[in-house]
């Protein structure tokens, strides 16, 4: 194959890519149901803020939200989907989508200069076919997640390949007190990645030592100036309930119900990458069956990791697998930001035992070379079977206040819920808000419904079985 001809199988790749990235993160993004938890609450403070004019202070129900003490950068990309699209499903997740393509392309031009373009477009490859961070609490709902995690990979990214240069730590410093700024104390398995890769690179020294404390102090700029502002409008409230939810609540205790086991973060990588890593275990048993003779003696050279930059992105990884698996409350969410570093792991892993194979049998390598491909497919189609499954989940209780929003908007509806849970689900708080036609939510359920004589009125079954007719 000419080199003009493998610019252009290059160039063609890349455009297949992008286009699926693309179709994987927008395809119907405006359709489905609005999640509970994250979601629905990040929307609704973003259409308060609006309405307020204030963007300092996140708040739920027009109070100041204690319970989801998140700093405001993460609120700010859903204010900016809402004024670009209005208030739809496709504004409260547009930048989470752009933001998985910035990740994405920051995978790429990482693994492109390591190891030339057919590595970048396999370690692309491999990332944009994320199922969980597609489809999960990442590029296709309306939270913090997505845009913490390009801030956390462009951190990583500066200082990851070994260089001298120590404005590398300054940017990476930088961007990490932005990332301080969307998802609060999570930011510190990238803190201690960051500590870790510096006394690495540069041991401990009065130099060092003096760079890592204007490291500190360009990561605290940013923090020190949303927290100066924060503190004038309620003092230290809101930093201590983030101290305690962010902290000392998922370290020490199993919040609502998020709980796992050790092997909790092994089985989600398992369940995010399943074909990819399929096709590595397949390269790993050929690779194995190749040596002759083999023994066991041999396994630690086999896997042992070579190369600098090899070791960094594994330190990356390991990092925030073993953080997070020590603590109490578990979510796999919490494991995404590690995931553009492990798609380049999985990406090296496969040309390494391919490589293996291939100096044993180079009659192979056709088959070697459509591997990938199949993997690719395949892992695709597990991820667009999510997508669709998100796009055309329904919410009856979502649907109906969309139908009622339909009717006569000139007048205001009172809406009354009847539920097993306590109260307004926050799905339902966020569909309320998404229309012209004012609704105001009331307490009390069926019993007040009945009662009520105030003007329209509406009642809601949700998540319950309607009583039958007559009754």
């Amino acid at each position: 194959m000419t080199g003009k001809t493998q610019r252009v199988a290059v160039a063609a790749v890349a455009v297949l890519l992008v286009c699926t990235a693309c179709f994987n993160v927008f395809y119907r993004l405006n359709d489905g149901i609005i999640a509970s938890w994250d979601e629905a609450r990040h929307g609704v403070s973003a259409l308060e803020m609006i309405e307020s004019g204030n963007y300092l202070v996140n708040t739920y129900g027009y109070k100041p939200d204690y319970f989801n003490a998140k700093p405001v950068l993460s609120f700010y990309p859903v204010v900016a989907g809402f004024k670009l699209f209005g208030k739809t499903l496709l504004g409260l997740r547009f930048f989470s989508a752009v933001a998985f393509l910035l990740t994405a392309s920051a995978v790429a031009l990482f693994a492109l200069r390591y190891r030339g373009p057919a590595f970048g477009l396999l370690a692309v490859g491999i990332f944009i076919t994320s199922i969980r961070l597609i489809t999960r609490h990442g590029a296709r709902t309306g939270d913090a997640d997505a845009v913490f995690v390009v801030l956390y990979a462009l951190s990583l990214f500066s200082v990851l390949a070994p260089g001298k240069g120590f404005h590398r730590y300054f940017i990476a410093a930088f961007i990490a007190g932005l990332a301080f700024l969307s998802k609060s104390f999570h930011v510190a398995h990238l803190g201690v990645s960051l500590v870790l890769l510096f006394l690495t690179d540069y041991g401990v020294n009065a130099r060092s030592l003096g760079r890592g404390a204007v490291c500190l102090g360009l990561a605290a700029l940013p923090v020190g100036v949303w927290a100066y502002l924060r503190m004038g409008y309620d003092g230290t409230v809101f930093f201590e309930q983030m101290l305690f939810n962010d902290v000392v609540r998922r370290v020490s205790t199993v919040m609502e119900g998020h709980n796992g086991g050790v092997y909790y973060y092994f089985i989600k990588i398992l369940q995010n990458f399943p074909v990819w890593l399929g096709g590595a275990a397949l390269l790993i048993g050929v690779s194995l069956g190749c040596a002759r003779p083999f023994s066991l003696k041999d396994l630690p050279g086999m896997f042992r990791v070579r190369g600098a930059v090899s070791r960094r992105l594994l330190l990356v990884v390991i990092v925030p697998f073993v953080m997070l698996t020590c603590s109490t409350s578990k979510l796999d969410w919490y494991l995404y930001p590690a995931f553009p570093f492990l798609s380049i792991l999985l990406a090296e892993a496969g040309v390494c035992f391919a490589g293996r194979i291939l100096r044993v049998h180079p009659v192979v390598r056709p088959l070697i070379l459509l591997l990938p491909v199949l993997c690719f497919a395949a892992q695709e189609v597990v991820t667009l079977r999510n997508v669709a499954f998100m796009a055309e989940e329904r919410d009856r209780s979502q649907e109906i206040i969309r139908e009622t929003a339909q009717r006569d908007p000139s007048v205001p509806v009172y809406l009354f819920v009847e539920t097993k849970k306590n109260g307004w689900r926050q799905a339902l708080v966020m569909a309320s808000k998404m229309y012209t036609r004012k609704m105001y939510l009331l307490p009390g359920g069926k019993k007040a419904h009945d009662a009520f004589s105030g003007g329209e009125k509406v009642l809601i079954y949700d998540r319950m079985q309607a009583p039958p007719q007559g009754t």
